[in-house]
């Protein structure tokens, strides 16, 4: 068992110590932010500090171990001790210098954001406009949530405007970014009566199946009807056999050149 003061035996040479020597234990730090670094035959097996919740991947265990020793190493004061392993032999593991090498990066981020005289207590606001497009990776989702509290179109619409706000909540729901905050009831998919995509914007279809207001009817025959008395299956002798026309509705300023009407009315005829 080795113990000591961090004064005299800074993290990052126990680390190399723990490396060198292929020690299999868990380095304690017991300094301004306590802590422990897991070793299997001196690769790192996990770090964490104080108060730090488990991982539960190998993914998620190998950032929170980098994040740990991020602060760890920072310790100039304390005392620090090697005790029994407390992981087993087949954790994941990796090299020390793999693992300080991201410690480093970290740090070098760390250092341009003081140069703007930014610390761990200045607070931070999001602008309302970025200056240049943005790409969110998926890993970074997380990071997005956390600030951002929970919504509804009316609040966007605060700030947004309702139509903008309607594109966000619409584009956030179809990509699945979004889901309600409230316990709902399923809807079965026959009742469902819209369906929203966000990847290909909604076209209008000039010639419409549905009777808009002023629509111009190009049909010339009349439609069948039943009788009046309910029953469907007996149709009026005057109107038997005729076939019925849908109406054709053409947006403002479309030009019908010569026989394009003879050809929407076989195209659109019931047969």
């Amino acid at each position: 068992m080795l113990s000591g003061n961090l004064s005299n035996w800074p993290v990052t040479d126990l680390l190399q110590i723990m490396r060198v020597t292929q020690k299999t234990g868990a380095l304690r730090i017991d300094g301004s932010r306590p802590g422990v670094i897991h070793f299997v035959n001196g690769q790192i097996a996990g770090a964490a500090v104080a108060g730090q919740k488990p991982p539960t991947t190998v993914e998620e265990a190998r950032r929170l171990t980098i994040d740990a020793l991020h602060v760890l190493v920072n310790n100039s004061d304390g005392s620090f001790l090697v005790a029994d392993p407390e992981v087993a032999e087949n954790s994941a593991r990796w090299e020390v210098i793999e693992i300080m090498t991201e410690v480093d990066r970290l740090r070098m981020i760390e250092a341009e954001i003081r140069r703007e005289g930014i610390n761990e207590s200045t607070p931070l606001r999001l602008i309302s406009g970025a200056p240049a497009p943005v790409t969110l990776h998926a890993d970074d989702w997380e990071a997005i949530v956390a600030l951002v509290p929970a919504f509804s179109v009316t609040t966007l619409e605060q700030d947004l405007g309702r139509s903008k706000a309607l594109q966000v909540a619409a584009t956030l729901i179809g990509r699945g970014l979004a889901v309600t905050n409230e316990i709902s009831i399923p809807i079965e998919p026959e009742h469902l009566q819209v369906s929203v995509s966000v990847t290909d914007p909604p076209v209008l279809d000039w010639l419409s199946e549905h009777p808009a207001e002023g629509a111009v009817d190009l049909s010339t025959d009349i439609p069948t009807s039943p009788r009046a008395n309910g029953h469907e299956d007996e149709v009026d002798e005057v109107t038997a056999g005729r076939r019925s026309l849908r109406s054709v509705v053409a947006s403002p300023g479309t030009t019908l050149v010569s026989g394009v009407l003879d050809d929407m009315r076989k195209l659109r005829t019931n047969g």
